[in-house]
């Protein structure tokens, strides 16, 4: 996949179904040129593995590393992301609607 127009950004530790309502946000988006990256600084809850699971069609990166804090996170996961545009969505956040990104589209 060449470079996306979006990378979204999601930083955790212990997300619960905070993380299952942005993964499933983000999945349910229409127009597909972006990433999904989610940054866990080494939940215990078991989120990370029952919702940052990969499938078809949804680009997701799972980064599971210690970090000091939210912002080290986030620079963590900047420093992977592809796209050009960077949306960071914390975990329990979801996108308005399933056409959002088809409507940022420049």
């Amino acid at each position: 996949m060449a470079n996306p127009l979006f990378s979204l950004i999601t930083v955790t530790l212990n997300p619960g179904e905070g993380l299952a309502r942005t993964v499933d946000s983000v999945r349910a988006q229409r127009w597909r040129d972006f990433e999904h990256i989610i940054k866990d600084a080494g939940s215990t809850d078991g989120s990370v593995q029952q919702y940052g699971r990969p499938e078809r069609g949804y680009a997701l990166m799972v980064i599971c590393q210690p970090d000091t804090g939210i912002y080290d996170a986030m620079n963590q996961a900047l420093a992977v992301a592809r796209g050009k545009y960077v949306l960071f969505l914390n975990a329990g956040d979801t996108l308005y609607a399933p056409d959002v990104l088809a409507q940022l589209e420049p």
